[in-house]
């Protein structure tokens, strides 16, 4: 047993003690453009040089530059300072962006958005309920999902039988790596830029051990006031929610009232009232195009091919992707998004490549990065993070 401890003591310090290669570690492909992983001689490597360390030793260590990775490094209160990570700094330093930002644009600051940053800060004095990336999903996004599945059962009489086997399709497939896959892109930068001054894209695996050691160090707390910095109206959380995406909830006349739980912006009290009200508005956000599918006539292509997902892994897989993606768009912008699906389905018999093809010959630049950003942030929990996780907690 003690020559067992001493193996794994010794080599996590080994692991320490090596420099880290910031650019290996952030910007190693996962996925092809066609998303199969081929992260396999590198994703085990880079897991463990950044779950083996604290936030405070990527900063120390120089996985994160406190100088030009102000996305990473801004919530760490470290931005264009050499001090150790302090949250509470962090959370101010993150409000007042939003603030300048705003400042920017030659519009005066809401007073929502004041009240709102000051009880951020508040409280965000000091860590609270920390917690695990794989606990965060189990125990505050699963029952969300759960929660809006009833709501679709109830609902579901009242759906045409192409809609009604549609939504069902897309509901059993709404599971808590989707969320969590378009959680990770609201938060965290899609991009970085390397010494050569090339951009590339960050890598999922960087992206969901980064969210994870926020819980374990920051809490919960923090997702939940984390501002959307690039808006000008009161927009926050771990999904960057805005009153527009509650709103397209209570004018949809198709929806029974169990939906519309969340009146305003205020009602959002907690981090479980957002992950809520985000899986109402992606459910919301399926409806719509269930309804445009069926006035276009294209709905049963999507029906008929994935009809036989549940026994064919293939399909399975495509299908997740094409969810995991698409809900992200939605979330971004719905009505582009609706464009894009109805055009491709009006154009496209063949489905078996809709999981890449749709995105890539009908989406907009910034849809393409929601789209590729979700779905790869999505796999990685699959492919890789849930295996390394389990074995580092054992």
């Amino acid at each position: 047993m003690r020559l067992v401890f001493f193996c794994y003591f010794t080599s996590a310090f080994l692991l320490c003690a090596q420099k880290p290669d910031r650019d290996f570690l952030i910007t190693t492909p996962m996925y092809c453009d066609t998303f199969k992983f081929i992260g396999n001689q590198h994703h085990k490597t880079i897991f463990k040089q950044l779950m083996s360390r604290s936030l405070n030793l990527w900063v120390t260590d120089s996985i994160i530059s406190t100088h030009d990775m102000r996305g990473f490094a801004l919530p760490l209160g470290v931005f264009k300072n050499n001090e150790e990570v302090n949250f509470s700094k962090g959370m101010i330093d993150m409000w007042r962006a939003k603030a300048y930002y705003i400042k920017s644009q030659s519009e005066s600051c809401q007073i929502d958005i004041f009240t709102t940053s000051l009880k951020a800060v508040e409280k965000n004095m000091k860590p609270s309920n920390q917690m695990t990336l794989l606990d965060y999903r189990e125990t505050l996004i699963a029952p969300a999902i759960e929660k809006v599945n009833g709501f679709h059962e109830e609902l579901k009489p009242l759906y045409s039988p192409d809609r009604a086997v549609f939504m069902s399709i897309i509901m059993q497939n709404i599971t808590p790596d989707v969320i969590l896959g378009f959680n990770i892109q609201e938060m965290l930068p899609p991009t970085h830029l390397l010494a050569t001054g090339q951009i590339r894209d960050v890598n999922p695996l960087f992206k969901a051990c980064y969210l994870d050691k926020l819980l374990q160090e920051a809490g919960v707390e923090f997702l939940h006031y984390f501002p959307s910095r690039y808006d000008q109206i009161l927009s926050y959380g771990p999904f960057q929610l805005t009153f527009i995406a509650l709103e397209d909830v209570h004018v949809n006349n198709r929806l029974s009232s169990v939906f519309k739980i969340f009146n305003s912006f205020n009602d959002l009290r907690t981090i479980d009232d957002h992950i809520l009200a985000t899986v109402i508005f992606a459910y919301n956000n399926w409806e719509r195009l269930s309804f445009l599918l069926q006035a276009d006539g294209t709905i049963q292509k999507f029906n008929s091919y994935f009809s036989d997902y549940s026994t064919d892994k293939d399909k399975t897989r495509k299908l997740k992707i094409f969810i995991a993606g698409m809900t992200a768009c939605m979330h971004h912008h719905p009505p582009n998004t609706f464009k894009m699906l109805r055009a491709y389905f009006s154009e496209t018999d063949d489905l078996s490549y809709i999981h890449y093809k749709c995105i890539k010959d009908k989406g907009s630049r910034q849809l393409k990065k929601y789209y590729k950003s979700s779905v790869e942030a999505y796999l990685i929990m699959n492919d890789s993070y849930n295996e390394q996780s389990k074995k580092r907690s054992n």
